[in-house]
């Protein structure tokens, strides 16, 4: 992937999936981050994000991250894509079984039907999304550390949804040397891009690719 900018010189191209861009002037670092938010929400914007050399749709398939503390793993996006997944299963692989236990449920439903002093009626033709729904199927969202939070928001948002750019604003501050080595390596394994945002100089990881814009606006590459 590619990001292109009124601003840069020259396009910057991710490395295995990965870039990480440090802009180090604060007006600056705003503008992008308040530029990159509204195209999320449909504005244009200045950036444009190359995919083998098509615009990629920000609003529709890329994703700006201010706060990992809060990651919305309800997203309607990733519900829909979870439960699109497991109807998948249950066609391939469960399909007698799902149609014998709704088969037992109306049954009871009748025989409940008989001792009710009320009669009702109910809708017979029940999906296995309405069974997600009402059982509140969800990815899991408890975990032992932040890195691991992280890790599997991404793995979420590659596998249930058509997002295929994340990018994380100032991420660093949150996570130890350590565990951002542990981060780059499981987005190495991903199906997504990743770029982290950020407005000073990280220590390089490995063979991060780093575009730096300074407080004077000149731009250093280290790949």
């Amino acid at each position: 992937m590619k990001v292109v900018h009124y601003d840069f010189s020259c396009p910057f191209e991710l490395k295995n999936n990965l870039g990480t861009i440090v802009i180090e002037n604060n007006k600056k670092f705003y503008e992008y981050c308040s530029d990159i938010f509204s195209m999320q929400n449909g504005e244009d914007g200045k950036f444009i994000f190359l995919e083998i050399d098509k615009e990629l749709k920000f609003s529709k398939n890329g994703l700006i991250i201010f706060d990992i503390f809060n990651l919305d793993f309800n997203d309607k996006k990733i519900i829909s894509g979870l439960y699109s997944k497991l109807n998948k299963i249950v066609e391939e692989n469960y399909h007698f079984e799902y149609l014998k236990c709704i088969g037992e449920f109306m049954k009871i439903i009748d025989d409940i039907k008989i001792d009710s002093p009320y009669p009702y009626t109910y809708n017979e033709d029940i999906s296995f999304n309405d069974l997600l729904k009402a059982i509140k199927v969800q990815p899991e969202k408890e975990y032992s550390s932040i890195l691991e939070k992280l890790i599997n928001y991404i793995n979420v948002i590659s596998e249930y949804t058509l997002i295929k750019l994340i990018i994380f604003v100032n991420v660093r501050n949150f996570l130890a040397q350590e565990e951002m080595e542990e981060l780059i390596k499981n987005i190495g394994y991903c199906k997504i891009n990743i770029i982290f945002l950020e407005c000073i100089q990280p220590k390089r990881i490995g063979n991060e690719k780093i575009l730096i814009i300074d407080n004077d606006l000149c731009e250093i590459i280290i790949e």
